[in-house]
């Protein structure tokens, strides 16, 4: 798994004339990110019974859009771009919905953030 994260922070209110100090929320723990068993196909051709069997997975990134809360958990969860397998995308966003988050600070005070990334799943 390779991760890009993009964070998308909305900045409003604070003094005039004074930019606020913003932190984007970043990834503490991502626990769950097993390859879904649903996501293999096992083949067996009945002439090749005997010596052949292939195993097919899903391969595909899945790209993700996350509402971090101020409490480092993660909201609102969107695909935002598909892999393409619905197992893999279901995959995603039960893993991402179990991972613990640092969440984006505004002068310190912790916020709600978007932040935007890329879950690739790949068969070795």
């Amino acid at each position: 798994m390779a991760g890009d994260a993009s964070p998308a922070v909305s900045i409003s209110g604070g003094p005039t004339g004074i930019a606020p100090h913003i932190v984007p929320p970043r990834v503490i723990k991502s626990d769950g990110m097993e390859y879904p068993v649903d996501g293999f196909r096992m083949t067996v051709h009945r002439q090749d019974l005997g010596s052949a069997l292939s195993v097919e997975g899903a391969e595909g990134a899945v790209g993700v859009r996350v509402l971090i809360q101020a409490d480092g958990t993660a909201g609102r969860i969107e695909i935002i771009a598909t892999s393409g397998s619905p197992i893999l995308d279901r995959a995603a966003e039960a893993a991402v919905r179990r991972w613990l988050f640092a969440p984006a600070t505004r002068d310190g005070v912790p916020i709600e953030a978007y932040v935007t990334f890329k879950i690739r799943y790949v068969i070795r």
